[in-house]
């Protein structure tokens, strides 16, 4: 890296084939027009305490991508991986339009809890 100062060592972040396919502009203009349609038709432009986002992320236990070369100042750096790589634990936060909350949730595999999670 002496050679090179403007480029960096990351660690990467896994990402799904379909989620990199997904991630267009145009794919996420179009999302915005329908949101922004549909908030109009039922009146909650004005209703922030009735919008609300739920996000839900996987975190894989068994996948650990492996660091990459970027651009020096690149904070975020993802990298395809196999959706089907390791168990895959969901957590869901809901948070409405106004800053109110709900505390996350964790979707673990299977019937019963593990021991020591």
């Amino acid at each position: 890296m002496r050679r090179h100062p403007e480029l960096a060592v990351r660690k990467a972040q896994g990402m799904s084939t379909a989620r990199a396919k997904g991630m267009t502009r145009q794919e996420c203009t179009q999302y915005f027009e329908l949101l922004g349609n549909v908030l109009t038709e039922n009146n909650l432009l004005n209703k922030p305490q009735n919008m609300f986002n739920l996000n839900e992320t996987g975190l894989q236990l068994n996948n650990n991508p492996g660091k990459v070369v970027v651009t020096k100042g690149t904070k975020m750096v993802n990298c395809i991986t196999s959706a089907e790589k390791g168990e895959t634990i969901s957590v869901i936060t809901r948070v409405n339009a106004e800053g109110s909350f709900f505390p996350p949730c964790c979707v673990f595999k299977g019937k019963n809890k593990k021991k020591g999670i």
